[in-house]
């Protein structure tokens, strides 16, 4: 048997409570933040916050061998001409901006996460729904 707790619900919380109208398919998301990640296993990475449609996800590229060909994905999503050779990438440079991503389940999962991105009509945000290619 558990045991009773106090859950503490702030006005944030409830904000996209009723918004999670999602399914899997392609959507535009606005990059929150980015942030330095560690794993477990000591390996460096990003972990990315990304708003699709009042609802954040998080989305994490490794600097490993690898998994080296996510953070290229997500390079070439955001119009970065990515070439061989040493390549300066500041995230910071594009929060706010606008990347497509693809919102699937993984197998074995209920929950939607991002499994691709790609990149979107422009820098700023498509005002005209019916102007989005997807």
């Amino acid at each position: 048997m558990v045991e009773a707790k106090k859950i503490r619900i702030a006005e944030d919380d409830l904000k996209g409570a009723a918004k999670f109208d999602l399914e899997a398919g392609d959507y535009e998301g606005k990059i929150l933040s980015v942030k330095d990640h560690l794993s477990a296993s000591d390996n460096e990475g990003w972990v990315w916050e990304i708003e699709v449609k009042g609802v954040t996800f998080k989305m994490w590229t490794m600097f490993t061998k690898n998994s080296k060909w996510k953070m290229i994905e997500v390079m070439k999503a955001l119009k970065i001409e990515v070439s061989e050779g040493d390549v300066s990438f500041d995230p910071n440079e594009y929060i706010g901006a606008y990347i497509g991503v693809e919102l699937d389940k993984e197998e074995d999962s209920e929950y939607l996460n991002i499994v691709k991105t790609f990149p979107t009509v422009g820098k700023t945000k498509v005002e005209d729904k019916d102007e989005i290619p997807f």
